[in-house]
């Protein structure tokens, strides 16, 4: 007797909470969508929720599981809400595996709860490091953690790799893909026409900047 089984494609649950997790998981939610094996589903943790929705809309995306807001008050509070709303959202939805961002309170969130359910961590941008493990805080910690309980690490360049060996992550585990950040210019730059961007400076090399939070004060 032959018994046939039906493959089942693995769910794969990405998490965003903040607007930057937004800008540079969309290539990586929309490539995953054009895969005909892999279920792909997007959540909206909690974490700033009304600013996640303006920004997937304007990325032509939309959540498919929205979160409570998370509970404020301390970062412990926030931290503990957002935990568990994803981890119900992994179980509800039958995640075979989490994808986390960055170092947000969110990204963090995802790796304890892809802990808690002893399922597969995949961190995008990973590997950025600081010279203090409490600078800046809490993000340098939080980004720190998630290497600890990631078993795939997306490093943006060579010194992020680097950093992720010299912390005993083995090499097979990482792998080197570039900013994701650069997909999103790259088709923001495409459309200009479309989107109404004033014109660009007829020069032969452009660079952009971006400066923000921590940068922005004091002297």
């Amino acid at each position: 007797m032959v018994i046939h089984t039906r493959k089942v494609r693995p769910q794969i649950l990405l998490v965003v909470g903040t607007r930057p997790e937004c800008l540079k998981l969309a290539s990586v939610v929309k490539a995953l969508q054009r895969r005909r094996d892999t279920r792909v589903l997007l959540m909206s943790s909690g974490q700033h929720p009304h600013m996640v929705e303006r920004t997937l809309a304007q990325l032509g995306l939309a959540a498919d599981i929205t979160a409570d807001r998370c509970a404020s008050g301390s970062l412990s509070a926030s931290l503990r809400s957002l935990q568990a709303g994803i981890r119900a959202a992994a179980v509800d939805s039958g995640a075979s595996m989490l994808v986390a961002q960055g170092d947000t309170t969110t990204a963090f969130a995802t790796a304890l709860a892809a802990r808690d359910l002893r399922l597969p961590l995949a961190h995008v941008e990973a590997g950025l490091r600081t010279d203090h493990p409490l600078r800046p805080f809490p993000e340098e910690y939080f980004r720190r953690g998630i290497a600890r309980l990631a078993q795939l690490h997306f490093a943006p360049t060579e010194i992020a790799q680097r950093n992720l060996l010299i912390e005993g992550i083995a090499s097979e585990r990482i792998f080197k893909v570039g900013n994701t950040a650069i997909d999103i210019l790259r088709e923001t730059l495409s459309r200009t026409n479309e989107i109404n961007l004033p014109p660009l400076p007829t020069t032969p090399r452009l660079i952009t900047l971006t400066l923000h939070r921590r940068e922005n004060y004091g002297r």
